[in-house]
């Protein structure tokens, strides 16, 4: 589980910067646990989001062999709910993975 869990927050971690390589610099998120991803605070657009779980689900299909879908939970854009920060994102994907 633990191995899974860094190879999560590694797939996150590197959708993130890809995210953040598609924003003006200022905008740009840091790479922590509680960056907060989804809500008032957060410079993400919708478009952003769902690039930023297409890439850490195809890392994760890589890395893993694991299918992914997270789009098709409805709760992904509850708030609050997973997109509030990458820690909230990180445990809820590996809830997903063990469902």
């Amino acid at each position: 589980m633990a191995q899974n869990r860094d190879v999560v927050e590694q797939a996150v971690y590197a959708a993130l910067g890809a995210v953040n390589d598609e924003l003006p610099p200022q905008q740009a998120l840091p790479l922590e646990a509680e960056t907060v991803l989804l809500g008032e605070t957060s410079p993400l657009g919708s478009l952003q989001l769902v690039n930023l779980i297409l890439a850490a689900e195809s890392d994760l299909e890589q890395k893993l062999g694991v299918t992914l879908a997270l789009t098709d939970h409805e709760e992904i854009f509850d708030d609050p709910g997973p997109l509030n920060t990458v820690s909230t994102l990180i445990d809820w994907i590996l809830q997903v993975m063990n469902d």
